[in-house]
């Protein structure tokens, strides 16, 4: 009877132990929760929110600072400031690696790190 009582408690103490972790895991499941929906509102756009998405933009002319809603069917917009029409582009990641690193929402990445490298050796 002394070894089945040792092997209940043995059992017991186990079972406790795994309580005891699921506890902590799952607290650590929620703090992951909380820090993953915190980076979703910070990084999507809820559509049905009715929130748009704005853009900042340096106008090439005059540098005058302005920002835009997000319509994919804007192909261009007027500076404020200067009135000048600037070509939107809203895909230029595909651009860009289409062209090598030379799109025009970049202005060509690839010429800057030249001009970087000879900065260096001035």
């Amino acid at each position: 009877m002394a070894d089945i009582e040792k092997i209940v408690n043995d059992f017991n103490e186990r079972l406790k132990a795994l309580e005891d972790k699921q506890k902590e895991l799952d607290s650590k499941a929620k703090r992951l929760d909380a820090i993953i929906n915190k980076i979703e509102n910070e990084l999507f756009i809820d559509e049905e929110d009715g929130e748009d998405l704005v853009f900042e933009i340096a106008c090439p002319y005059c540098n005058y600072n302005f920002e835009i809603e997000m319509d994919e069917l804007k192909t261009e917009v007027s500076c404020p400031e200067c009135n000048n029409i600037i070509e939107l582009d809203w895909n230029c990641s595909e651009e860009h690696d289409d062209l090598g690193g030379h799109c025009s929402c970049c202005n060509g990445c690839e010429d800057t790190e030249n001009y970087e490298d000879e900065d260096d050796d001035m």
